[in-house]
């Protein structure tokens, strides 16, 4: 399957040491988190064209690394360390840590 690039957009998340980390899609935004140095960021787009950029306030506990994201469709999952995911749940431009995921390597 061919795709093309109908879109384009510039994020600066700014800070010391500012990484673009990762990005998720859920509904019709798409998610994009940083790690600005000791601290985070996540913004949030209109997935359809890129438009409506959105500071997301990141609730209770937040992510260490952020370099793997994913949607299950009803929440967003971060990387935070080996063999660990936090779930955070999506309320407006809020998310909230609702749990810590561990899993097992193969």
């Amino acid at each position: 399957k061919n795709y093309n690039i109908s879109h384009t957009t510039t994020l600066t998340p700014g800070g010391s040491g500012a990484q673009l980390a990762s990005m998720a899609v859920l509904g019709s935004y798409l998610y994009v988190f940083s790690n600005l140095g000791a601290t985070v960021a996540c913004n949030r787009f209109l997935a359809s064209d890129l438009s409506g950029v959105t500071v997301i306030t990141v609730s209770g506990t937040a992510w260490t690394s952020g370099q793997t994201a994913f949607s299950d469709g009803t929440d967003l999952y971060v990387y935070t360390t080996t063999n660990q995911f936090y779930r955070y749940t999506v309320s407006g431009t809020t998310i909230t840590n609702a749990a810590t995921v561990t899993y097992t390597s193969a």
